[in-house]
């Protein structure tokens, strides 16, 4: 075997373990990362379904504390007319960014006084007096909600006197946007932490794979020169303790018999061949003999 011939052998080899090894390495990189990528992503869509969930019970819950502690005031300043008073205890509502409109009606079904964030806070005055008196809310239920879009009607009554005389209902409209875009963030940064550990697994799984499968490769392609009658392969990771130097071993033993088997082929021919010579040898001597016997007695 001449230098380029083993040159070429070892470089078709190469590339031949390189692609075994990347093949079965990347389909169980991609099983393993699809898995642990559909885990962290469905993780992460119930984690923020229910923060999210939790965030909008809290916004309103808060809130409807908040209505009941100001109710009595609210019921005071209806009573007395006294719309200063109104205005200063709705503009404290507004204060917070998830109020997007307050308006408080009287006994009367009447708009008192209503304020608003701005035009698209909330539904228009109307719609949210007609929401109100259409709530239930009364002295058996003093607090009610009302579903809106992107958010809900908080709706709480009011209530004059020792006898609980009704005086009129208060409603702020609470929207979800700062509570759903907090969720939304939050959805992002998980994410993003789910896409990094999906990549962290993928790279361990590639490196730990490939431990495995590139000696076993590397194993198969000297089985396959072995088959291929090249008994000068060199068998690796015969040192090894584990597993895969057993079968490199066994491996190795199934060298040797070959190599074994062929010395004892070689030995088997080469008697062969000097018993074919030795038999020509003698033949050629009698042949001789015959001949000089002949001579001699013509």
């Amino acid at each position: 075997m001449n230098f380029s011939t083993f040159l070429d052998r070892g470089k078709a080899r190469l590339s031949r373990d390189s692609g075994r090894s990347d093949s079965i390495r990347n389909r169980i990189v991609l099983v393993a990362s699809g898995l642990v990528a559909a885990l962290a992503l469905v993780s992460a869509l119930i984690a923020n379904w229910y923060t999210w969930q939790g965030a909008r019970r809290e916004l309103l819950d808060r809130n409807a504390a908040q209505l009941g502690l100001v109710a009595p005031s609210l019921s005071e300043a209806v009573t007395n007319a006294d719309r200063p008073a109104a205005e200063r205890l709705l503009a404290g509502f507004l204060n917070h960014e998830s109020i997007g409109a307050a308006t408080l009606v009287g006994a009367d079904g009447k708009v008192f006084f209503s304020m608003r964030r701005d035009r698209l806070a909330a539904p228009p005055d109307e719609s949210l007096r007609d929401m109100t008196q259409r709530s239930g809310a009364g002295v058996a239920m003093r607090q009610t909600a009302i579903p809106l879009e992107g958010g809900a009607l908080l709706v709480q009554s009011l209530t004059r006197g020792a006898e609980a005389q009704p005086a009129g209902r208060f409603a702020v409209a609470v929207n979800f946007g700062p509570t759903d875009a907090a969720a939304i963030r939050d959805l992002i940064f998980w994410l993003a932490e789910a896409l990094i550990t999906v990549a962290a697994v993928a790279v361990v799984l590639h490196h730990l794979v490939g431990k495995v499968v590139a000696p076993l490769t590397q194993l198969s392609g000297a089985m396959t020169e072995l088959a291929g009658g090249d008994l000068e392969v060199e068998v690796p990771h015969r040192r090894r303790k584990d597993e895969i130097g057993d079968l490199a071993r066994s491996i190795e033993v199934f060298k040797q018999g070959l190599i074994d088997r062929q010395n004892l082929q070689s030995a088997a021919d080469t008697r062969l061949e000097k018993d074919r010579t030795r038999r020509l040898s003698l033949e050629n001597m009698i042949d001789s003999f015959r001949a000089t016997v002949s001579g001699l007695l013509s």
